[in-house]
């Protein structure tokens, strides 16, 4: 697979940061007799040595000196610059023009000045000059890049085949009407009409964060998504907000379906596994009843390590009274610790699917356990030294990892489809309750109001939070579910639970703002409601 990430942008110069147009080529051209079909600076090395060919030299020095005094910074050119610095990446600027010549047009920006680049390098310099093939690689080499890390961004096809020669990332800069076209008949792998448009586009080629794919940016691949069989036969397709699929089966029953990875290092990784795509399937109403997983594992696993991921599936399942019903096992240097992708199908007769998009305004918004439960049971196995050197005894690190048994929300689940006005439930996993909470109001088409005060923390999640300056509330939380259902029924859900012996606390209530707001109080006010990019044990590990 190509190489897309992009650290450093080389920028043509004349056309491209200055206004097309200064110079005027064609009567250039016929001032130095240069016949047609080859370039000027070319035309000039094909000339013997002598006063002929540097009278021409001379006067196509002083032609350009001319036209940089009277060039303008092309739109956007500072404002880009500047823009892509602060992104990080490295800009540097290659021309076939002098160095007196771009110094003169530089005197023309606000702004913008030699220093801004981290390299320069004008047909002055001893390196080669574009088109030729070693002229992006030599530029890379001074920006400390590869070149295959370099976008070349320029406004002639000299620019498009210096970058394609090394392999480069190219974008032609046009003021054609059909930039698409004057993009693939160049070769050029993007088109734009305005340096403005750089940093967005280039946004596409940084690093993204550890965890979940940002909702902003998963939502437009999931909207191309969608096929001619939606309409048909997919009840619930890609969706922020939807954990599951939902397809039509036999007569009136509909079929639920499920993947999840546990890409954290844990010891229980095929329970995780199991638990995940079961919390998933059950918020839709559906009864869990297949399931199948690919098991990756690293170099030099053991056979003892593969046999104890298997017993940990079949041990979820069967407590669950799920199938496994087949699946993909193999080492790989892909992984570096085991990774478990799991696929879950159920059923559940169509008048009885949770549908999240039955939410109301006024739905009351119920939380069953503790926030961040998956998260602690993760963080007293794997950091368990240092928690110790914070202070927290083994024993509070034992509760935590106890944890790891209420990872289901099966039971609650179960208990919430039998009480009326159940509009919608949405187990937390990656990003915490607040995450959650986003989701749900996303794929419920309303906002929530929630109270911070009310969600329950645990007192052991608390200081291992504390220890490690994460937030709960950003913390992956599989086994906590939230319960969208009629404010009328409020209390009874409550009471039903309860009454099972699970914990749950009333937290906030949906209402008619923006879809997928969120907005915080604590005991009753108003405040800054948190979010998170990143999963906080995602965080924590990329810190690490």
């Amino acid at each position: 697979m190509r190489n897309t990430q992009i650290r450093a942008v080389l920028f043509d110069f004349d056309g491209t940061l200055t206004k097309p147009g200064a110079l005027d080529f064609e009567h250039l051209r016929r001032e130095l007799e240069c016949p047609p079909g080859i370039a000027i600076l070319e035309y000039l090395e094909t000339l013997p040595q002598g006063r002929p060919r540097e009278a021409k030299l001379d006067l196509l020095d002083a032609y350009e000196l001319q036209a940089a005094a009277t060039s303008e910074p092309n739109s956007g050119a500072e404002r880009t610059v500047f823009q892509l610095r602060e992104m990080g990446l490295r800009v540097g600027m290659f021309t076939r023009n002098t160095t007196a010549a771009v110094a003169r047009s530089l005197e023309n920006f606000t702004h913008l000045n030699k220093s801004d680049f981290a390299v320069l390098l004008t047909r002055d310099d001893s390196g080669p000059v574009k088109p030729h093939p070693e002229s992006v690689p030599h530029a890379a080499a001074l920006l400390g890049v590869e070149p295959y890390e370099v976008m070349v961004v320029g406004d002639h096809r000299f620019d498009i085949e210096a970058a394609r020669s090394a392999g480069s990332w190219s974008c032609l800069l046009s003021n054609a009407a059909d930039l698409d076209r004057s993009a693939r008949d160049l070769g050029a792998d993007y088109a734009i009409a305005s340096l403005d448009e750089l940093p967005a586009l280039l946004t596409r080629h940084r690093p993204l964060a550890v965890g979940k794919l940002p909702r902003e940016q998963l939502a437009p691949l999931l909207d191309e998504l969608q096929t001619a069989d939606s309409a048909a036969r997919v009840l619930i397709g890609p969706k922020i907000g939807e954990d599951t699929a939902v397809v039509h089966g036999d007569k009136d029953e509909v079929i639920v379906l499920k993947s999840d990875p546990i890409t954290f290092a844990t010891d229980q990784v095929g329970r995780y596994a199991v638990c995940v795509s079961a919390n998933d399937l059950v918020c839709s109403g559906a009864e869990p009843n297949w399931f199948l997983a690919a098991v990756l594992m690293p170099p030099n696993s053991t056979l003892y390590a593969v046999e104890t991921v298997f017993h940990q599936i079949e041990s979820a399942c069967r407590e669950l009274g799920i199938t496994v019903v087949g699946g993909h096992t193999e080492i790989t240097e892909a992984v570096t610790h085991a990774l478990v992708c799991g696929t879950m199908a159920g059923t559940v007769h169509r008048d009885a699917l949770v549908d999240k998009r039955a939410i109301q305004p006024g739905d009351a918004i119920i939380l069953t356990k503790c926030a961040g439960l998956e998260g602690t049971a993760i963080l007293c196995t794997e950091f368990a030294g240092r928690l110790l050197d914070e202070g927290i005894p083994e024993t509070e690190l034992q509760k935590g990892r106890a944890f790891v048994q209420e990872l289901s929300v099966v039971p609650e689940a179960q208990i919430a489809t039998k009480i009326s006005g159940l509009h919608g439930m949405h187990d937390v996993t990656e990003g915490g309750v607040i995450t959650a909470l986003q989701e749900l109001a996303q794929a419920g088409n309303v906002s929530l109001t929630v109270d911070l005060k009310q969600i329950p923390t645990a007192e052991i999640t608390k200081r291992v939070c504390s220890a490690l300056a994460l937030d709960p509330l950003g913390l992956i939380g599989s086994g906590s579910l939230v319960i969208a259902v009629a404010n009328q029924s409020r209390e009874a859900m409550l009471a039903a639970l309860e009454m099972h012996g699970v914990p749950a606390a009333g937290i906030g209530e949906a209402g008619s703002g923006p879809a997928g707001e969120l907005r915080a109080l604590y005991d009753g006010r108003p405040v800054e409601c948190p979010s998170f990019a990143v999963d906080e044990i995602a965080r924590l590990f990329s810190q690490m």
